[in-house]
């Protein structure tokens, strides 16, 4: 499984000069969720995407030196797939009420992620 999220980011540092940078950050952006299936000897696979309306971040940049930080963050997403395609050994569709190869979604909800990690970040000073 992955999920590729891409989209526009806007981050204010609270202390860009400190050793230990805290931020917030706020962006909104486009994803695509694909998974693959397996069972008894049959494979398939999944691609969904959509809008993603609302991104939220925070963390803190520990900076070992000025232009190098890493350090822990939370992420919270919101978004909706509104399309799909599936494929297996049948052939390319979604369900019965999506073309064959794919499509728009019949029924769409929002769909959320909350993030825990750690991230590297590299500020270049043109």
């Amino acid at each position: 499984m992955s999920d590729l999220m891409f989209g526009v980011d806007v981050q204010y540092h609270f202390l860009p000069a400190a050793r230990l940078d805290p931020y917030l950050g706020l962006g909104i952006g486009y994803e695509i969720l694909n998974f693959s299936l397996s069972q008894n000897g049959a494979n398939g696979s999944m691609s969904l995407d959509g809008g993603q309306f609302l991104n939220l971040q925070v963390g803190a940049d520990y900076k070992a030196i000025p232009n190098l930080g890493i350090g822990p963050f939370v992420m919270f997403s919101l978004g909706q797939y509104s399309h799909c395609s599936r494929k297996d050994a049948a052939g390319t569709y979604c369900d019965f009420s999506v073309p064959p190869s794919g499509g728009t979604l019949p029924q769409q909800a929002l769909h959320e992620w909350l993030m825990l990690g750690l991230r590297g970040a590299f500020d270049a000073h043109l």
